[in-house]
């Protein structure tokens, strides 16, 4: 039986240590725009038209590199909102041995994942994210028996592991960073209100303008 491998929306690289993994022509790929991901928090249409195209782009390369690319397409009505249902989704449609993920970036997402073996009821196998320089592990057995935890001082740690903006033992320009800088008392800019008090400002009708703008995007998403 395949394998289905689910590839994230910022998981989009052929060099990802899980794609190494796929039979292809047998296992599948999965991939879906979805509601929750688009609307768990507030974002430009723009950005999700990007995320999109981004993502569509990424699914034809793996179909021309042979793979079985499985896409669901965004659709506001659809049920299918959430990885929990588009995998469920899937299986109802194909008989898959095992699902193949690799961890996500964000802790939203992790406990999502962390949740389909038992809610799917499949064996769930988890691959680390080769783009990252740490992993969670290293993390925690940096953190063990410390008062506190900050996360200056473990980057310290992993630019002397790694050499990366380093001169010898020093960072690179001599200071570690801007933090202490970037801590001070903001005191405001106008300018910052400003195109908020234009929307405010503007008529219905160039409201209604810049919503079907908005919906242009959307449904020519494939294009961009």
């Amino acid at each position: 039986m395949p394998r289905v491998f689910l590839v994230c929306g910022d998981q989009l690289s052929t060099e990802l240590e899980m794609l190494s993994d796929v039979h292809v022509g047998r296992d599948h790929v999965l991939m879906g725009e979805l509601a929750d991901e688009a609307s768990y928090v507030p974002h430009h249409v723009q950005k999700i038209a990007l995320i999109f195209s981004a993502m569509r782009h990424f699914a034809a390369e793996l179909e021309q590199a042979g793979h079985h690319v499985h896409y669901h397409r965004y659709d506001p009505d659809s049920p299918i909102r959430s990885f929990t249902d588009l995998l469920r989704a899937h299986l109802e449609q194909h008989r898959i041995e095992e699902i193949v993920l690799t961890r996500p970036g964000e802790w939203r997402v992790w406990d999502e994942f962390a949740r389909l073996e038992k809610a799917l009821g499949i064996p769930v196998r988890l691959h680390e994210d080769n783009r990252f320089l740490a992993e969670p592990e290293r993390f925690a057995e940096w953190a063990r028996g410390r008062k506190s935890l900050r996360m200056e001082f473990f980057y310290r740690e992993m630019r002397r592991e790694t050499g990366l903006l380093m001169d010898g033992d020093q960072p690179v320009g001599g200071q570690w960073n801007f933090d202490a800088e970037n801590r001070r008392k903001w005191n405001g800019n106008p300018r910052m209100r400003m195109m908020y008090r234009n929307v405010e400002r503007l008529k219905p009708a160039e409201k209604a303008a810049i919503r079907a703008r908005a919906d242009w995007v959307r449904a020519n998403v494939e294009g961009l």
